[in-house]
């Protein structure tokens, strides 16, 4: 019903705003008027507690929203041969919208984040789609609030120009979907009493309410492990739940979805060859030569003298080559063409080389012309522009006529990868000129269509932005893996140590590590944990071992700006298999039998006429058989506490006794115990299997 339904023009009106400056009050955002500087709304100061709140007429499902931007009326525009470039398209403004939220509800204090995205700072307008489905279920809102949260100028206040919302308000659909809302809002309601009840071992009131209300607080399963695990206290039942859990694949979704984390092995290696800096070459006579070789042979042979005189690139420093294996194709993108002149910045495009016939063919050409300096004037011209439009996936929709910055553009400091299952070509950061781009682009060898997949690696990964990151790719996985690089901030310019994962399935960013630590004391200790910060470096992949291997580079050294690296680095990337899980929970659940049975021996006394109580014995056999063969000792926690319990078995009464609670054995005190136990397992199941999250209590705010 709501896939068929009519998107409309949604009328709103303004509901509230944190401030305005001067005339630019917020009722302006109403009027699509791009060439008039006072038609906007702006903030009367830069902090993150400005916004807009957007009341419409009535519910609907909000599915897009529309920013207009700030157009300049006097068009300026240049010719490169017979193409021509509109030069004000490419023209911002600071104070337009680097990064912003948006929320959306049926009531202005009660709203869910439906967008976080970014503007292009250009003066084309932009259209987001707005999430309007959660947990299967399409919900109605009244209220849009807006939160900027930057601006492409520094300390500049936050401009927006026009605003249009675009959804669904046929009555029959939105009555239908509210109705649906708030049976599920009750739903919910039964399910937290139901929840809080059970919590509070208040029986009685649990199963009445479950009855009358025929209300399924989970799955059946992990009912049956509640009884097992925290009402019976029959363990191995719970264990053998844990087991039937794992055979049915239910730990999986939590495995491939949980964090990543780091494990680094030096490598003892030689190296050969040397660096020549690329101000260096213009004062010698090279040419762009280009040389085979032959790993098994360790022979070197001489393909071509000059590929630009056979119709490949001219000579270049800082590109990028990948090879098709299928095909037996080599692909070379971007780079800069090293010229006399310091003050030229003429970019390389994309060309193919056909490895068996040893032929070369120009793909695409640069986007645009040479790049000169203020000092400089035009002495040559570029190809033509043969950029194919790009399509944006993601949130943002696709404008029918695309700017020329939203186009391929040629580069330096960038990273490429080819996908031989899909057979794309993809195109990671980079810097030009004076730009660094944080986008990421793929390349359909067969189609030549190029999708932007990240207009701004930086805002989605809260990253600062830079170039020369390396990437590798896994194309099983479908992931992209971003390590380290030259970062541009507002304050300074820093060489910083992450590494970032992107699923490109699932459109996600995921910081593994970050440190941008720049205390020498401190990789000097660390020097045969993790390499240092560095940038220029070289990172492949292996996918057989599903190791990433790390050579030399820059580390940014300022007191010796020669420096180079010439260590060597395994990294692996590790995170819980389904195995480990059914491992963990089943140390959980034998830890917390220990605890009963060390309390156990504690109120009975650790000896009984001067031997060795029965109960002290079952702990220590039960320690000794169950729990010691499961604890994991790369994991600190699982370590200080089997220590903690031996120490607990092996010390006086008295020591023992503070284990537990003052009073001894309290069913109340195990009885919670067990429910924590209970809530720790519940993480590695569906979230559609279990309970709802937050508790009743969260409900009760103060006035």
């Amino acid at each position: 019903m709501v896939a068929m339904a009519a998107h409309v023009k949604l009328p709103y009106a303004i509901f509230d705003y944190s401030s305005h400056s001067g005339s630019y009050y917020p009722q302006n955002i109403y009027h699509d008027k791009p060439t008039e500087q006072s038609s906007r709304w702006s903030s009367g100061i830069h902090d993150h507690k400005q916004f807009i709140i957007l009341r419409l007429d009535k519910p609907v499902v909000a599915r897009t929203i529309t920013f207009g931007k700030f157009h300049r009326s006097k068009l300026q525009s240049f010719s490169s041969r017979s193409t021509y470039v509109n030069l004000e398209k490419l023209k911002g403004h600071v104070c337009n919208l680097k990064e912003f939220k948006i929320f959306g509800g049926m009531q202005p204090d009660e709203m869910a984040e439906i967008l976080h995205q970014g503007l292009r700072n250009d003066n084309e307008k932009e259209t987001f789609r707005l999430r309007h489905v959660s947990n299967n279920l399409v919900f109605p809102v009244q209220f849009i609030k807006i939160v900027p949260l930057s601006t492409f100028g520094d300390n500049f206040n936050y401009s927006i120009w026009y605003v249009e919302l675009n959804g669904i308000e046929e009555d029959a659909v939105i009555q239908s979907v509210i109705k649906k809302y708030n049976n599920y809002k009750e739903e919910e309601t039964v399910r937290l009493c139901l929840k809080h009840f059970r919590q509070l071992n208040l029986t009685d009131v649990f199963h009445l309410l479950k009855r009358q209300s025929s209300v399924q607080l989970e799955h059946p399963l992990l009912t049956q492990l509640h009884q097992s695990l925290v009402v019976d206290g029959d363990f191995l039942m719970a264990e053998n739940i844990i087991r039937e859990a794992s055979s049915c694949h239910l730990f999986k979704p939590y495995a491939d979805n949980a964090e990543y984390s780091t494990v680094w092995r030096r490598i003892n290696a030689t190296t050969a060859g040397r660096y020549v800096e690329s101000h260096a070459v213009t004062d010698v006579s090279l040419e762009s030569d280009f040389y085979q070789y032959f790993v098994d042979s360790d022979y070197w042979i001489k393909i071509s003298s000059n590929t630009a005189r056979e119709g490949g690139p001219e000579l270049l420093f800082d590109h990028q080559m990948c090879v098709d294996p299928k095909e037996q194709v080599l692909y070379v993108f971007g780079g800069r063409v090293v010229s006399s002149s310091t003050s030229i910045h003429n970019y390389s495009g994309l060309f193919s080389f056909h490895i068996i016939s040893n032929t070369w063919r120009l793909v695409r050409n640069d986007m645009s012309a040479p790049i000169y300096s203020a000092q400089s004037s035009p002495t040559s011209t570029s190809r033509s522009d043969t950029s194919t439009p790009v399509q944006q996936a993601g949130t943002r929709v696709s404008n029918s006529s695309l700017s020329p910055s939203a186009r391929l553009k040629s580069r330096i400091g960038h990273s490429m990868l080819f996908d031989p299952a899909t057979r794309d070509l993809y195109i990671f950061a980079s810097q030009r000129s004076k730009d660094n781009m944080s986008n990421l682009y793929r390349y359909s060898i067969d189609t030549e269509v190029v999708t932007e997949i990240t207009e701004d690696f930086s805002r989605n990964s809260a990253s600062d932005p830079g170039y020369t990151q390396r990437v590798t790719m896994d194309i099983e996985q479908q992931e992209f893996y971003v390590y380290s690089g030259y970062m541009r901030s507002k304050a300074c310019n820093v060489v910083k140590h992450s590494l970032w994962v992107y699923n490109l399935r699932q459109d996600r960013w995921e910081r593994v590590y970050e440190n941008e630590s720049r205390d020498p004391q401190y990789h000097r200790r660390m020097r045969h944990i993790e390499p240092c910060p560095r940038f220029a470096h070289q990172m492949v992949y292996d996918p057989t071992t599903k190791a990433q291997y790390v050579f030399g580079g820059n580390p940014g050294d300022i007191a010796d700006p020669t420096r180079r690296l010439s260590d060597f680095w395994e990294l692996r990337l590790v995170k819980p298999d389904p195995e480990s899980i059914v491992r963990r929970c089943l140390y959980l659940i034998r830890i917390q039998k220990l605890r009963e049975l060390c309390s156990q021996a504690a109120q009975k006394g650790k000896l009984v006429d001067g031997r060795v109580s029965s109960y002290t014995l079952c702990a220590l056999d039960y320690l000794q058989n169950k729990v010691t063969p499961l604890v994991n000792h790369t994991r600190e926690d699982e370590v200080r506490e089997l220590h903690e319990l031996c120490a607990h078995l092996c010390v006086s009464d008295e020591t023992m006794n503070t284990l537990v609670e003052p009073n001894g054995r309290d069913y109340g005190t195990q009885f919670e115990r067990r429910t924590r136990l209970f809530g720790n397992l519940m993480i590695y199941f569906p979230r559609d299997m279990k309970e709802p999250e937050g508790t009743l209590v969260d409900v009760v705010k103060l006035k």
